[in-house]
């Protein structure tokens, strides 16, 4: 895979990240395709729209969002890629205090020079001994 291609989605990842961790909604939509889908680790599909809802309406607020083992495939040269991570959250959610592990799995596809996000899905990682 070329190198530019993990290079971008690595900043479109981290983009993202920091949109989530300033709640700048704004920032969050501009990097979301039209058709994007996010299915979260409570199992909820939820369409753009009601993914930015949620977001601006502070269901979850970050503290810490943290990414490792952060992976790039190049799915169909070069418009799409699938990116795999880890991620530890910090933060509140609907008022109380949460801290959580995650699978993420993004499918980023080429939007002019750029690349866009059109499917997310978060899979909440059992604390050992669970």
């Amino acid at each position: 895979m070329p190198v530019l291609i993990k290079d971008d989605i690595e900043r479109l990842i981290d983009m993202r990240r920091s949109a989530l961790l300033d709640a700048n909604t704004d920032a969050l939509a501009r990097l979301l395709h039209e058709h994007y889908r996010y299915v979260d680790s409570l199992g909820r599909v939820l369409p753009r729209e009601a993914y930015l809802a949620s977001r601006r309406s502070r269901e979850v607020e970050f503290v810490r969002h943290e990414i490792t083992e952060l992976e790039v495939r190049e799915l169909e040269s070069p418009r799409a890629a699938l990116a795999t991570c880890c991620i530890h959250d910090i933060g509140r959610y609907l008022g109380e205090r949460f801290e959580a592990r995650y699978h993420a799995v993004h499918i980023c596809i080429r939007a002019g020079d750029g690349w866009l996000f059109l499917l997310g899905q978060s899979t909440t990682i059992a604390a050992s001994g669970s």
